[in-house]
């Protein structure tokens, strides 16, 4: 490249690279603040259940042991949220569901502040219908990630006003890490009655009196503090009626009802929902655009300087570099555990060991029939390779995928195959040539999911996939880089036999989100949900690997097997799939790494003994 060029390209990538740097911080700073908020529209269901006692007044006998439900339900008013505001209504109906006796009823709109979840007195907020009741502290949610240790006021709609929540301790509810809080409301009244006979009280039956109807409880909270969600309630409730000028008091109610297991399950379904697109917003889109322009800055200055450096300078920098990119590598993985920890957690909660493991296995066996594509391809070429060494190359390689980029994967497999005698140009030829056949593979098992483009993607796999037209890829690909044409170039038979393999390993892979989906769905048919598992994986993958920002897919993989899946399984399932798939997938990675590893060992021990 002359100096000219190389400066136009240098100053490129240099304004490449600032760009995204700043997008990072732009990102992070102000789109974050403006996306990570409550939702304004919401349509839920709970149900809390337990036991308790009660007096049914129209019999004037009590019911002891009865079977108590507390159905409370959400609804989202748009039209009257505004801005970081939303409205919500709550309705709440305490029953015996045994004979449909109706304990308590109670109606709250609430108006709070989407980020910080403290109530505001606008856009019509009442407690059963009565606007006048100042609401404060905190409502239904809580501040996204801002939930401290010390003690809340929330608001209780029953006794109209806000009651310390004292923080008690941690505590795994499905999985996910909640900080439990206790709230303790005394005995409070909440409502007059008058002419009340003095029979019920044990008092003259002669004369009737004015009572205090009493509300007190003790609320415990779990509460997910990244996203201030709760998941999980418990409410432990007594209702008296005290005379106000006698010494009378009747116990009308007591119940303990604590969130059933469905409604567990969905809270914290809900809560890993806003919590990935909070991690999305807040870390990984302003790490990625960061981490992508950095590279892009130091590749600009690189460029800018590479007309000072001789080849031989040129292949130490290579040399150095490749310490650094392991370690990146690594430091990346091991990131992308740490933060999933809680929803692989909260994913795996409701799932038995068996097709988490199944999934693994068959992950596993696709990324082995991927290897021997690439390895059969390379072979082609001019180099073959045996099995366990191509393992080494590719399996260790491909760790550079989690590094944002999506070319340090080919960068770490030809240094790797260098050491094996193979040239980088030829490796690097081997790589594009196999994932363009992997891609291709990919778009043509996910046409069930693309009807509209059914001929158009069928026509480009088929020509995509013919052998001169990859010899031609491959020719740009090579001036492109400033490398040597190929000595040889892949033949028709090289193509259809890593094609085979390829579609081998697609089907394994397809499996894998098959067999997840079925033990998250087990009342779907069985034989229905392969098809859609292989082509909506499919599509997601294509949709990942075409997004070069994106480490291993991250994100992009992810939301769009989600989008995929819902429709059939539903958000829920189809977030539990997507999340266990992204732990299988990294998983599968370091087991076929670890195997690379081995491989690398005996080769290092073979080698050392034959220069012996």
């Amino acid at each position: 490249m002359r100096v000219p060029e190389r400066r136009v390209m240098a100053g490129i990538l240099l304004t490449m690279g600032v760009f995204g740097i700043s997008a990072a911080f732009l990102v992070r700073f102000q789109a974050a603040d403006a996306l990570v908020k409550a939702p304004v529209g919401i349509e839920m269901r709970q149900s809390l259940v337990g036991a308790g006692s009660y007096l049914d007044l129209a019999g004037g006998v009590r019911v002891p042991d009865a079977r108590i439900a507390t159905t409370r339900t959400l609804h989202g008013i748009p039209d009257l949220s505004v801005g970081g505001t939303a409205v919500w209504d709550s309705f709440a109906m305490t029953e015996d569901e045994g004979s449909g006796t109706e304990l308590d009823v109670t109606s709250w709109r609430l108006a709070f502040d989407r980020r910080s979840g403290l109530l505001t007195g606008c856009c019509g907020a009442s407690v059963a219908k009565d606007t006048g009741v100042r609401q404060s502290g905190l409502g239904y949610v809580w501040p996204i990630g801002a939930v401290g240790r010390g003690d809340h006021q929330v608001f209780d709609p029953v006794t109209g006003r806000a009651w310390p929540a004292v923080y008690s301790g941690e505590e795994k509810v499905g999985g996910i890490g909640t900080y439990r809080f206790v709230q303790r409301i005394p005995a409070t009244p909440v409502a007059e009655i008058k002419g009340v006979s003095g029979r019920l009280f044990g008092l003259d039956r002669a004369k009737r009196y004015d009572a205090d109807r009493t509300y007190e409880a003790t609320v415990t909270l779990w509460v997910d503090p990244r996203t201030g969600w709760p998941v999980d309630r418990r409410e432990e409730t007594v209702a008296k009626l005290v005379t106000r000028t006698a010494p009378g008091t009747v116990v009308l109610a007591t119940t303990d009802v604590r969130l059933d297991e469905a409604g567990r399950a969905d809270a914290a379904r809900r809560s890993l929902g806003y919590a990935q697109r909070i991690r999305a917003a807040t870390i990984i889109v302003p790490a990625a655009a960061g981490t992508a322009g950095t590279m892009l800055v130091c590749a600009g200055a690189i460029t800018a300087g590479l007309g000072s450096l001789r080849p031989r300078r040129l292949r130490a920098l290579a040399r150095a570099l490749r310490p650094v990119l392991g370690v990146c590598a690594v430091g990346f993985l091991a990131v992308r555990l740490y933060e999933g920890r809680a929803e692989v957690g909260a994913a795996l909660d409701g799932l038995s060991y068996r097709p988490f493991a199944a999934a693994l296995a068959l992950v596993v066996a696709g990324l082995v029939c991927m290897m021997l594509a690439w390895r059969t391809i390379l072979a082609d070429l001019g180099s073959p390779l045996p099995r366990r060494r191509a393992a080494r190359v590719m399996f260790l390689g491909q760790l550079g995928k989690y590094v944002p980029g999506s070319v340090w994967s080919v960068v770490g497999m030809a240094e790797l195959g260098s050491d094996e005698g193979v040239p980088r140009r030829r490796t690097l030829a081997a790589t594009a040539i196999s994932l363009a056949i992997t891609l291709a593979c990919a778009l043509a098992l996910s046409i069930t999911r693309l009807p509209a483009l059914y001929w158009p993607v069928l026509v480009a796999v088929v020509v995509g996939l013919h052998p001169r037209a990859l010899t031609l890829g491959v020719g740009a690909l090579m001036r492109l880089t400033r490398r040597d044409p190929l000595e040889r170039t892949v033949s028709g038979r090289g193509v259809l036999r890593a094609t085979g393999w390829t579609v081998l390993g697609w089907t394994l892979w397809g499996s894998h989100v098959w067999v997840l989906a079925a033990a998250v769905a087990p009342d779907e048919p069985v034989l229905r949900l392969w098809p859609l598992a292989v082509g909506v994986y499919a599509l997601a993958w294509a949709s990942g690997i075409l997004f070069l920002l994106a480490p291993a897919g991250l994100g992009v993989l992810d939301g769009a097997l989600v989008l995929g899946l819902t429709p059939a399984l539903g958000g829920g399932a189809a977030l539990t799939v997507a999340v266990v798939t992204r732990a299988v997938l990294v998983l599968a990675d370091l087991v076929v790494a670890v195997a690379g590893i081995l491989a690398s060992a005996q080769f290092s021990g073979r080698k050392s003994t034959e220069l012996t």
